[in-house]
């Protein structure tokens, strides 16, 4: 939780200079590398040091896509632009959750690590906002 707490501020400004689509491929690409690292800790340290900085991704990731969101649709589909992506953010713990229950801790975060990869993969198509290139000028 505090990873996500610096997260939110640290990639909230580099969004706001460097652009949101920059930020969410990084902070995608930061949470993917500490989960699958996470998979080979063997104690308590190195976990915290490796959910922490997952949580610092996941943070750039949720307020860039977010952002991105509130900034691409129209003023009248935001709130559900934005309640979509808490939506599937949360069934993505869900299935996490269940996951524990069928493969070893270690699989899930690789699993989950490499779902972060396919993301960034399919967000490869994604477009800078034109409120961010508007601002910026």
């Amino acid at each position: 939780m505090t990873g996500m707490l610096i997260g939110g501020i640290v990639f909230g400004v580099f969004g706001d200079r460097m652009g949101r689509k920059a930020t969410l491929f990084g902070s995608i690409l930061l949470y993917s590398i500490a989960n699958i690292a996470n998979s080979f800790v063997d104690s308590f340290a190195p976990y915290a040091i490796w959910r922490f900085i997952a949580g610092v991704g996941l943070a750039g990731e949720l307020g860039g896509c977010i952002s991105l969101v509130a900034e691409t649709l129209s003023k009248e589909r935001r709130g559900y632009g934005t309640a979509l992506i808490a939506t599937i953010g949360v069934f993505g713990a869900v299935v996490g959750g269940v996951l524990a229950e069928i493969v070893t801790w270690r699989t899930n975060f690789r699993i989950g690590g490499g779902m972060g990869i396919c993301l960034l993969i399919l967000r490869s198509g994604v477009k800078e906002s034109r409120m961010f290139h508007n601002a910026k000028e």
